[in-house]
């Protein structure tokens, strides 16, 4: 059962790259119920943030917060300190899109500064993507085009790492 969840999980992130949005949540509920089964955990926290991530795309927000703080509260009892901060920074964006930007600014500089401490440049440059998109929506131009120079810079740092590129074009749209 621990393969066939993973492997149904994996399915549902395929399904969910195509567009498939039916057999995506179909694979990722399946991959949960198997994973509840087995108390997996670790497994639990991936599904529910996957999911969320999947009802954020489609704009289906509320759904998004129930799955996202299933993982938050897994990940914390985990004490997973970065996937703990990756699941925040959906959090945030999930905020940006309710126009709660006070809240979604607060979740997404807690995030900024572990990061920074961690030294990890694609969880950072991840999180400055939503600060981007939450100066963008509110028109801070000034600030936008700061978090533009610095995802350039982590992007050399990084010796041109394609994952931050991506991130940075999808900002930029």
């Amino acid at each position: 059962l621990v393969n066939l969840s993973g492997v149904l999980s994996n399915l549902a992130v395929v399904y969910d790259h195509y567009n498939d949005e039916k057999n995506a949540e179909k694979y990722y509920l399946e991959a949960i119920e198997i994973m509840k089964e087995l108390n997996d955990s670790r497994g639990l926290g991936y599904a529910y943030h996957n999911l969320g991530n999947f009802y954020k795309n489609r704009n289906k927000i509320n759904k998004a917060l129930r799955y996202l703080d299933k993982a938050l509260k897994i990940r914390i009892f985990l004490k997973d300190e970065n996937r703990i901060n990756f699941t925040k920074v959906l959090l945030g964006s999930c905020y940006i899109y309710k126009n709660s930007y006070s809240y979604a600014n607060r979740i997404l500089k807690q995030c900024e500064r572990y990061f920074r401490r961690e030294n990890d440049y694609f969880g950072l440059a991840y999180t400055l993507i939503q600060i981007g998109n939450l100066f963008k929506k509110k028109g801070n131009k000034q600030g936008f085009e700061q978090i533009l120079a610095e995802l350039k810079n982590i992007y050399i740092q990084t010796n041109k790492n394609v994952k931050i590129l991506n991130m940075i074009n999808l900002l930029i749209r």
